[in-house]
């Protein structure tokens, strides 16, 4: 079966107006990924429709369809996201598994660190830390991770408190864990 292919408008919720116009097929008209930056500020602030506006099998007409369309936008005034002024579609390209490799080896081991710094001592909303625990429910550290933690931990004293139910004394860890409102040896 051949492929359809289409051109696609993205609609403004607020407004209804066309703020980007594209060639796809499949879903792509729904994708978020691979849009640009101005693209997604405006998806992001007042939402968007997609509405399917040329449909045909042969690539190459869609391709001057949607050519055609932006022009005539931009031609009344209307600002769309766009970066270009269409018709250069990538359909079916594949890069070589050589230049796959070679960017994969280059890449293989790096760090982030600016994205690291500026990221770390960032304070995290209670939602955020919530997201980040329930992401490692199930997991479980390896055997070398777990020595690490508790290498890192041996000889160092935890401060003490008491249980406000149960009066024991215990590390803040413990109290935090299985006493305080979770006690279960009310004295």
């Amino acid at each position: 079966m051949a492929t359809a292919y289409y051109v696609y408008e993205h609609r403004r919720r607020d407004t209804g107006a066309v703020f980007y116009v594209g060639k796809g097929s499949g879903e792509r008209l729904y994708a978020l990924c691979g849009r640009n930056r101005r693209w997604r500020s405006v998806a992001k602030s007042v939402g968007y429709d997609a509405a399917i506006v040329f449909t045909d099998q042969d690539e190459e007409l869609v391709l001057l369809a949607e050519m055609e369309l932006i022009a005539r936008h931009r031609g009344n005034g209307v600002r769309l996201t766009n970066m270009t002024d269409g018709g250069d579609g990538m359909t079916g390209y594949h890069f070589d598994p050589e230049v796959i490799a070679r960017r994969a080896a280059s890449q293989r081991g790096q760090r982030r660190p600016t994205v690291s710094a500026k990221l770390k001592g960032r304070p995290k909303s209670a939602e955020h830390r919530r997201n980040l625990a329930a992401a490692r429910i199930g997991m479980k550290a390896s055997a070398e991770t777990r020595a690490l933690m508790s290498k890192v931990r041996k000889g160092k004293k935890l401060p003490l408190a008491d249980c406000h139910r149960c009066g024991r004394r215990m590390s803040v860890a413990s109290l935090a864990r299985w006493h305080g409102d979770n006690c279960r040896e009310v004295g």
